[in-house]
């Protein structure tokens, strides 16, 4: 329970904002006005609606100037507005007669084969008040991430990638790279992996690739990833309880090793909370390949665990003597935009 002192106008104040089922959120504006018809200042709202955040009695996110904006009381209208654009085609048809009439058929067939989502669609289902809020919930929540490349007022969302040919191009590329690449694992199965992690660590990486104008645009399945960041060529696959990464470039294999790290703990921080964990397994490449058979690949690797590696100074994972050792990425407290420029 929670024995908490409130001023009776603060809660005649809720009952007025909650009073009206068919409303499911309200602009901050608004919210404030109506606060002001009780005596309630602009600040002390502002306190009333944390206040109210924290109990769950209602929805207000400050991480941006757009999430700050609504109010939300329903939460069952945020759940409705992402299933507009995020749902199983198979089970929840989109309305393609309203699409179609829109003019909007080849941003549809665009989502539905490439996960790649027009700001013409997002004004379709949400309309132009709601559009900039629930576009910053989707990144903030990394459902969304922002399509850098080459075309403007385009989004990716990973969630909907289909299994399709691009699997078969990027593990075909990965067996031919056997000899010359380097990976590590992010094993999960001391705890599990959930659905969504992935696509987050696709959307986060994408995201980040996009801000680098050198990047090329990525290639992109439902459990394989090919993304550039500037010259470097990053493959991300996903395999029952793991997540593999490889990179080409020994030089760039301890900063995509690092960037992963830390996106996995933001995913951690944001979204899932205390009860995912994963170990690192490195490979061994001074042992040589040829020990250790991974999941679908059938390549022939040689392992060791973060531990050993890190106290063996692996190569080319951890700094070697005459490397200066470099700080940690920082996580906590870090709104999504400024992580990645500290990537």
């Amino acid at each position: 329970y929670v024995n908490t002192m409130i001023k009776i106008c603060w809660m005649a104040f809720l009952d007025k904002l909650l009073e009206d089922s068919d409303e499911s959120w309200y602009t901050l504006k608004k919210v404030k006005e109506m606060a002001s018809g009780f005596g309630i200042s602009g600040s002390e709202c502002d306190r009333i609606l944390e206040l109210f955040h924290e109990l769950g009695i209602l929805i207000h996110l400050t991480g941006t100037t757009n999430l700050r904006n609504i109010v939300t009381t329903n939460p069952q209208w945020l759940i409705d507005s992402l299933s507009q654009v995020i749902r199983d085609e198979s089970l929840h048809k989109y309305d393609e007669e309203k699409i179609e009439t829109a003019g909007l058929t080849e941003e549809l067939s665009r989502l539905t084969k490439d996960a790649i989502l027009s700001r013409d669609l997002t004004l379709h289902f949400w309309g132009h008040e709601k559009e900039d809020f629930l576009l910053d919930l989707m990144r903030r929540t990394l459902l969304l991430s922002d399509w850098e490349f080459g075309e403007e007022g385009m989004y990716l969302v990973p969630s909907l990638l289909r299994d399709n040919r691009n699997d078969v191009d990027i593990l075909r590329e990965q067996v031919a790279d056997e000899q010359t690449d380097y990976m590590c694992q992010f094993d999960f199965s001391g705890s599990y992996l959930p659905t969504g992690i992935f696509q987050r660590l696709v959307c986060l990486w994408v995201n980040h690739s996009g801000r680098n104008k050198a990047s090329e645009e990525p290639i992109l399945s439902k459990s394989n990833a090919k993304v550039w960041y500037g010259g470097n060529v990053v493959y991300l696959r996903k395999e029952r309880t793991k997540i593999c990464l490889t990179v080409r470039d020994e030089d760039f294999a301890k900063k995509a090793l690092s960037i992963t790290k830390s996106m996995l703990w933001k995913i951690k921080q944001d979204v899932m909370g205390e009860g995912l964990s994963w170990d690192i397994i490195l490979e061994n490449v001074n042992y040589g390949k040829g020990k250790i058979n991974t999941d679908s690949l059938n390549l022939n690797r040689s392992f060791a665990t973060f531990k050993k590696a890190q106290k063996l100074k692996l190569a080319p994972w951890f700094e070697t003597a005459n490397q200066e050792p470099k700080r940690d990425i920082p996580i906590e407290n870090f709104e999504l935009n400024s992580f990645l420029d500290a990537l």
